[in-house]
């Protein structure tokens, strides 16, 4: 029995050779099944392709996510320093608060805590030193202001 069953599969096999061989050969309509079936080809080939081209941007992005999770986990790379904001908001409510009195500035000196602004040095009078903590107050980030300032006429000579 399995002799016969080998015998019928080549048989099979033969005759499905056969018939595709004449439909492709066939003297009348053998050239327009040939294109079709070239065409047909190319599809599929241009089909697998472009899967393949696919599947392997997915993979590369895969191996690309996996090195930089390792590489932050040893610590490899090296992540940029936070930026100073306490030094960044001086510097705002310095452009800001006082950006049409530059001159204000050579007697005050500015410091930041958590949000709070410090204001050192000297004013010459109580409305200027109220005025100075009014501009360094409507700046957006500026949580708080403290007042370290004097209160020195012009006239008067300091007591360094």
């Amino acid at each position: 029995m399995p002799a016969l069953l080998r015998y019928g599969t080549v048989f099979a096999a033969g005759a499905l050779s056969g018939a595709a061989l004449m439909t492709l050969l066939d003297p009348r309509s053998g050239r327009e099944r040939r294109v079709r079936t070239r065409e047909q080809l190319a599809h599929r080939s241009r089909q697998v392709q472009h899967t393949v081209q696919q599947r392997a941007r997915y993979e590369r992005g895969h191996v690309k996510d996996v090195i930089h999770d390792a590489a932050v986990r040893t610590h490899l790379s090296e992540e940029p320093p936070l930026p100073d904001e306490e030094g960044t908001l001086v510097d705002k409510v310095r452009s800001t608060a006082f950006r049409h009195s530059p001159q204000e500035l050579s007697h005050i000196n500015l410091t930041a805590a958590e949000g709070v602004i410090h204001v050192f040095g000297s004013a010459q009078s109580e409305a200027e030193a109220t005025d100075i903590i009014q501009r360094i107050r409507a700046v957006h980030e500026v949580k708080g202001v403290i007042s370290h300032l004097l209160i020195q006429p012009e006239g008067e000579p300091s007591a360094s």
